[in-house]
């Protein structure tokens, strides 16, 4: 199963149909989290259909009018149920068709104050409170966890940091080694603030992010660190 989330920075424009459809043939990608769309959701609808004609997928949009995060799928190789949606993030658990291996998966985009994301990181932890599968997380926290991930700018303080370090102390989770400006196989388009995080106890997770035993694999580098805008 080979998942993948993009910050896109806007998907409007025709030729980011084009090089995505490009990285998701070459790449054989079943699921994909697209984050910051900027897509109007009377327009969602009609985008969607167009670069996914046959598959199936979620969005935010009930959590918030600019609709953050698109999930799509190929049905016809992974099952997906939504087990809650937040302004921030998509939780779902997955299901590979072939495999019946099943994970739990969550699609990040967070806000972009310290304040904004409080929400965030206290939704995460009491997710993690339920899980009993292995649990993926992964996408644009729009947050710091340490001074290598800012280039460049005003020094990093503490306050842009604790929140973070502090779920994922909660949580037990693991932050992957992730590389700027790449598609990782199982992962994502990186940014300085995207992520990749899961549970390793959970058994072994057959992706990576912020995750447990998860190893990732360097599939294309990009000229972009978000990807193509």
């Amino acid at each position: 199963m080979i998942i993948a989330t993009w910050n896109v920075r806007g998907f409007n424009k025709l030729f980011k149909h084009k090089e995505f459809n490009r990285v998701m043939n070459k790449e054989n990608i079943i699921i994909i989290a697209i984050t910051e769309d900027r897509v109007a959701k009377q327009h969602a609808s009609k985008i969607m259909k167009k670069v996914f004609p046959a598959w199936s997928w979620h969005d935010n949009y009930n959590q918030t009018n600019r609709g953050r995060i698109w999930l799509a799928r190929d049905h016809n190789e992974v099952d997906l149920t939504v087990l809650s949606a937040h302004n921030q993030f998509i939780h779902c658990l997955l299901r590979d068709i072939n495999t019946d291996k099943q994970m739990d998966f969550t699609a990040v985009y967070g806000l972009h104050t310290i304040v904004d994301r409080k929400p965030m990181w206290q939704a995460l932890e009491n997710i993690e409170a339920n899980i009993v599968n292995p649990w993926l997380i992964m996408g644009d926290f729009n947050a710091v966890i340490n001074g290598e991930d800012r280039i460049g700018g005003s020094q990093i303080q503490d306050a842009e940091i604790k929140d973070f370090a502090k779920m994922i102390d909660n949580t037990g989770l693991t932050i992957m080694k992730s590389t700027e400006g790449i598609l990782v196989q199982y992962s994502c388009y990186i940014s300085q603030t995207s992520r990749l995080i899961a549970n390793p106890t959970k058994s072994s997770v057959y992706c990576c992010g912020i995750t447990r035993d998860a190893e990732a694999k360097i599939l294309e580098i990009l000229g972009s660190r978000r990807g193509p805008n």
